[in-house]
């Protein structure tokens, strides 16, 4: 019997959230026509009821178990291996697709590759729980740079040779308007990326799977365009986005966005950027958290619970990136990886 054609595979990872999940599966299913498409849900040992739940409501979605909390890069790499579709979505578990999203999506793209020689990746607009876009396209990596203008050295030279910060209110008003047009972009995030099924023919245009979680998009971005494919933002196409809606410190996230943080230095620019970068960093966090202690003793009465919450999860922060540095330099190669080994930390 022959395979039924299919336009677009939606891949999307789920860990532990059963819930989150089925609505965001039941968005795909009520608000996509015009094209045909294939769910594919990858499962990182949740141990709940995310299984039952979808297959009892949704018996047309291809289910697959990794068998343990593989990461976000190499469930999404088991996804899309397993994808039948001309397109591939990589899409969170966490979201919810808007009307036309995926056909609106799927013709943008089109028409990128009758004018475009090599079509990387689009993203659309990310909308969160209170309904303010969410920035998840950007026109140039400042990873190294965030690093080096963080450091308390840095910022006092700033100050003594006058010169000025970056003026936030206008970069977020530029940055937001950017986020409603059309563009090419540098780094697009990974809860939305939309591409041609023959960009990952080759296995080395993969997620690296050194990445446990975060920084695998942004390492992404940088490696496929690398080869000379252009990555772009369409406005034209929008999902609500849960993640965005709250905020709560978490020492685990931060600790893993730290940690790939590094490895996406090593991966994009060598062993020798990263030794000089991770240096830069661990010290610049080393001081910030000695000159916040010491005002924690001196204003006992006006430090608040927030503030002491922040401080210990920065503690906690500098105490794994100490423990990984020679981790990260030794262990981990510049060049993508599939071993079995990735980086985690929580």
């Amino acid at each position: 019997m022959e395979q039924k054609k299919v336009d677009v595979s939606i891949v999307i990872v789920n860990y532990k959230t059963p819930h989150l999940l089925k609505d965001c599966v039941q968005s795909i299913v009520s608000c996509t026509q015009d094209i045909s498409f294939e769910i594919i849900i990858v499962d990182n040992n949740s141990e709940d009821e995310s299984e039952q739940l979808i297959k009892s409501n949704f018996p047309q979605v291809k289910w697959l178990n990794t068998g343990y909390n593989a990461g976000f890069a190499r469930a999404n790499n088991l996804g899309m291996r397993n994808a039948n579709g001309d397109y591939i979505l990589l899409l969170n578990s966490d979201t919810i697709v808007n009307e036309n999203t995926l056909i609106n999506t799927f013709n943008d793209y089109k028409k990128l590759e009758e004018t475009q020689d090599k079509v990387g990746f689009l993203g659309c607009q990310l909308i969160d729980l209170n309904g303010n876009i969410q920035f998840n396209s950007r026109t140039k990596f400042r990873n190294i740079q965030k690093i080096f203008i963080a450091h308390p050295l840095v910022i006092l030279l700033f100050r003594l040779l006058r010169i000025k910060e970056e003026n936030h209110e206008k970069s977020y008003a530029l940055t937001l308007k950017l986020h409603q047009s059309f563009h090419q972009s540098k780094w697009l995030g990974g809860t939305f990326l939309f591409f041609n099924r023959k960009l990952i023919q080759d296995e080395n245009n993969l997620l690296d799977e050194d990445f446990f979680m975060y920084g695998e998009d942004t390492e992404w971005s940088l490696r496929i365009g690398r080869k000379g494919y252009k990555h772009f933002f369409t406005p034209n196409a929008s999902v609500i986005h849960a993640e965005g809606g709250s905020f709560k410190v978490k020492a685990p996230k931060w600790i893993q966005i730290a940690l790939s943080e590094w490895l996406f230095v090593l991966k994009g620019y060598g062993k020798f950027v990263f030794f000089f970068i991770g240096l830069i960093n661990l010290t610049g966090i080393q001081l910030d958290n000695f000159f916040i202690k010491r005002q924690i003793r001196k204003n006992t009465s006006a430090v608040n619970e927030q503030f002491l919450e922040q401080y210990n999860v920065r503690k906690q922060v500098e105490k794994v990136l100490k423990r990984n540095f020679f981790k990260v330099l030794f262990r981990y190669k510049s060049k993508t990886s599939s071993s079995p080994i990735f980086l985690k930390d929580i």
